[in-house]
């Protein structure tokens, strides 16, 4: 279980270099996931997802998940409940803004 405190609040950005490409996948739920090849970690991102309740994956192609991209999830009303595995060590700016129904964050 993951407790959000001000060492998660802290920008989660990255930097593109000259080759290196960027590799985005959206998972079965609807997730997106989202890594530059020079990263060893996947950042998540709302992408497509609609479920009111869900689970963010711990590993992703042998990658970690480490960080909840900037505006994540923002403006989902209907989002009741998310499921953050322990190695996020990163929530971006407003990952949760606007997430009115937000209920629980495990």
């Amino acid at each position: 279980m993951l407790t959000l405190t001000a060492q998660h609040l802290k920008s989660c950005s990255t930097r593109k270099s000259e080759g290196n490409k960027k590799i985005e996948v959206i998972l079965e739920n609807g997730l997106k996931l989202s890594r530059y090849t020079e990263q060893n970690a996947f950042t998540v991102f709302n992408g497509e997802c609609t479920q009111t309740e869900t689970e963010i994956p711990s590993v992703y192609n042998d990658y970690p998940v480490t960080s909840i991209g900037v505006n994540a999830f923002g403006n989902r009303s209907d989002l009741v409940s998310v499921i953050i595995p322990s190695q996020v060590t990163c929530v971006g700016n407003s990952a949760f803004s606007g997430c009115s129904s937000l209920q629980n964050i495990d």
